[in-house]
């Protein structure tokens, strides 16, 4: 938000918790969390390697490449290769932690910029789908077989748990709920689908500025005194 914008707030709201003469705002993010998580899915997909069923018992190992796995889709129209992945959008919930302000994370104190900190204001959560698209119905059925397996094989949890690194380092957790494989016209062509269900969560957090308080530190005739004093310019919260 800008000073204009904080003009627009009701009387005794402070704007990202402030309680000091503002410091300049952070920019609006270029990227909501939703995409940052898609993004870290699709690159867990291509490092997947499949097994596709051959003559006798042999299996034919293969990958979907990055490029072939769209989370969103396309600003123009694209030739389809396949193996290939499609995220079909849901609708997303944002459920508020609690019913008071949102939490601040004092770990997170200057770790992505002086004078910064993380603000944990919500859970986001979405079902979507994962269209795949196979040339045969061995090429489908490893698709599905793998991706149930890997969103599935962790000893910690039932859901598969993915760090982001390029979110400040929260985690996204994926949990598989149906599977569907898709028989229509298109299958005599070689163009066979299958749907899986996958359910998607994560906190929703944000980058804001924070003022610092400073404790000074006065000796006495009689024993020791700590005055603390906020920086100057700054109000006591109440």
């Amino acid at each position: 938000m800008s000073a204009d914008t904080d003009k627009l707030l009701a009387p005794g709201t402070t704007p990202r918790g402030r309680v000091c003469p503002p410091r300049p705002p952070q920019p609006a993010p270029s990227l909501d969390p939703r995409t940052y998580s898609l993004r870290r899915f699709a690159e867990f997909l291509s490092l997947l390697t499949f097994n596709r069923a051959a003559e006798g018992s042999r299996v034919v190992p293969f990958t979907v490449p990055r490029d072939s796995i769209m989370i969103e889709q396309p600003d123009d129209i694209v030739d389809l290769k396949f193996p290939s992945i499609a995220f079909l959008a849901g609708t997303g919930t944002i459920d508020p932690l609690g019913l008071g302000a949102p939490q601040l994370l004092e770990e997170t104190l200057d770790r992505y910029g002086d004078g910064t900190a993380i603000v944990l204001a919500s859970e986001y959560s979405e079902r979507f789908t994962l269209e795949m698209w196979a040339s045969s119905r061995a090429e489908r059925r490893a698709l599905v077989a793998g991706t149930s397996v890997a969103l599935r094989g962790i000893e910690e949890s039932y859901a598969l748990r993915l760090s982001l690194p390029d979110y400040f380092d929260q985690v996204a957790e994926f949990s598989l709920e149906e599977s569907r494989l898709i028989d229509d016209p298109d299958a005599v062509r070689n163009r066979r689908r299958a749907h899986l269900l996958v359910n998607m969560r994560m906190p929703e957090v944000f980058l804001v500025n924070v003022e610092r308080f400073r404790a000074l530190a006065s000796l006495e005739e009689i024993g020791t005194t700590v005055d603390v004093r906020p920086w100057p310019g700054c109000r006591t919260p109440r």
